[in-house]
């Protein structure tokens, strides 16, 4: 079997479309075929395979990768771990038999149940004979102090006699399985070390990265849009998050409209890369963030009964209003009446809505699905710019000693997004919670992750870190 037909349907259509780039369906069908996969049921098999994951279809009909999906970059590295070439492991050599030497029984940290009898072998094994009562300092460092030799010569066959006050090695014994266990033992400390450092290089290089990501992050237009057509015309309101500031549009607009969406490098609504397809915009390099939520519906018993939601309703279940979308009806009588001040009101209200459930799947990295007794955590990547999450800012405050303000329950106020947060300092953290006090309480609480609505670290720690 070649590495290409070890991937599963999805992830063969993965690996065609990243070297083809967007095609048909029969011809990604015959490609996949062509290079060695089976698809047992023909196109239904293809289509069933791409119905969930990172593929989308384009105006043209045509089967493209998003690379704005949650699950782009695992399918991504499945699909690399399977098609690059394996990379042997070196071989390591064979240890030494060779006595012991000092350097080595220096580095060589004996477990605690390593019998004296034993420490004073590797002394004699790595220094020689031992005149008791002027040991070498490694040696007495490595004992813990002056050995009781009595007791380590009681017995028969021992590998140590005493000539006088001179302890050595008897002739006879085999070394070579001491010298080799400690040797190994050493092996692997240094392999330990290694990838310690190893992890504490990437760590430092992620670090960097993170770093340099949020700083281009806050250099590029950043807009919430939420544009709505008909036929020919558009109208709509963009809040441009560089300045937290609102641009409304009429229909008599439309250049203007056009010439703001093409001058932003990362667009954030529902479904802005289908709305850009219309427009006839070329995505270019910009980022899309498509906050349609990423649930439809749930089976509620085994009968097979679901229920479905609507964008909106879907919406209501993360960010706390009743009515977070405006009624798509009652806008277009609003357009048709020229009534734009309630038209843009209701937008705008819309923007403020879609920038409270953005926020929230940035800082988790999920948003919730809560319906009668449903109670999920659905995962979405959103967050482009690397930003901190809610348990980032928790776990460093509580390696720093300080507090977070955090918000509870609500939706966070849109002009002043912490006017209700409360100091709180995080002691200690489970999945999915964390447990710390408030202010001067003596009593603990445990808070929820997904009830924390907003969190940023302190002033406190704000200017630890700017002094750090």
């Amino acid at each position: 079997m070649t590495p290409f037909q070890s991937l599963n349907t999805r992830l063969q259509a993965f690996a065609v479309l990243s070297e083809r780039g967007p095609l048909g369906i029969e011809d990604l069908a015959t490609e996949i075929e062509h290079r060695g996969g089976f698809l047992r049921c023909g196109l239904e098999s293809l289509r069933k395979a791409l119905n969930r994951g990172p593929y989308r279809t384009n105006l043209q009909g045509e089967v493209a990768l998003d690379p704005d999906h949650r699950d782009f970059w695992y399918d991504e590295v499945r699909v690399k771990e399977k098609l690059s070439p394996a990379v042997p492991r070196p071989v390591a050599p064979p240890l030494s038999e060779a006595p012991l030497t000092a350097a080595e029984l220096e580095r060589y940290a004996p477990p605690p149940a390593l019998s004296q009898r034993k420490r004073l072998m590797l002394c004699l094994d790595a220094f020689g004979p031992l005149e008791l009562g002027a040991l070498p300092e490694p040696a007495l460092r490595f004992l813990g102090g002056e050995p009781d030799v009595k007791r380590s010569l009681a017995g028969r066959d021992l590998p140590l006699a005493l000539e006088g006050t001179r302890l050595v090695a008897q002739p006879h014994y085999l070394w070579r399985e001491l010298r080799l266990e400690v040797r190994a033992a050493l092996r692997a400390a240094m392999e330990r070390e290694s990838e310690r450092e190893a992890l504490r290089a990437r760590r430092q290089e992620v670090q960097e990265q993170k770093e340099q990501t949020r700083a281009a992050f806050e250099s590029l237009r950043r807009s919430v849009i939420r544009i709505l057509a008909d036929g020919d015309e558009l109208a709509g309101s963009i809040l441009h998050l560089n300045e937290m500031s609102f641009q409304d549009f009429q229909p008599k607009d439309r250049e203007h409209l056009l010439r703001s969406l093409e001058g932003l490098d990362i667009v954030i609504g529902l479904e802005p890369r289908l709305l850009y397809e219309t427009l006839g915009i070329d995505a270019g390099p910009r980022k899309f963030v498509d906050l349609t939520p990423p649930f439809k519906e749930r089976k509620l018993n085994r009968a097979g009964r679901r229920v479905h939601f609507g964008v909106s309703q879907a919406l209501a279940m993360t960010v706390s209003s009743s009515q977070p979308l405006g009624d798509l009806q009652k806008l277009a009588e609003y357009r048709e009446q020229g009534q734009w001040g309630k038209f843009f009101r209701r937008t705008q209200s819309d923007l403020k809505s879609l920038y409270q459930y953005y926020r929230y799947g940035v800082e988790h990295n999920y948003v919730r699905l809560r319906w009668g007794f449903l109670d999920e955590l659905v995962g979405v990547s959103w967050n482009l710019g690397g930003e901190p999450g809610i348990y980032d800012i928790l776990h460093r405050a509580h390696e720093h000693g300080t507090s977070v303000d955090v918000v509870l329950g609500g939706t966070p106020g849109f002009e002043d997004r912490f006017s209700r947060a409360r100091p709180f300092w995080p002691g200690k953290f489970g999945i999915g919670w964390v447990e710390g006090t408030f202010g001067d309480a003596e009593w603990k609480e445990v808070l929820l992750l997904p009830d924390i609505t907003a969190a940023r670290p302190s002033l406190e720690a704000r200017l630890v870190s700017a002094l750090s």
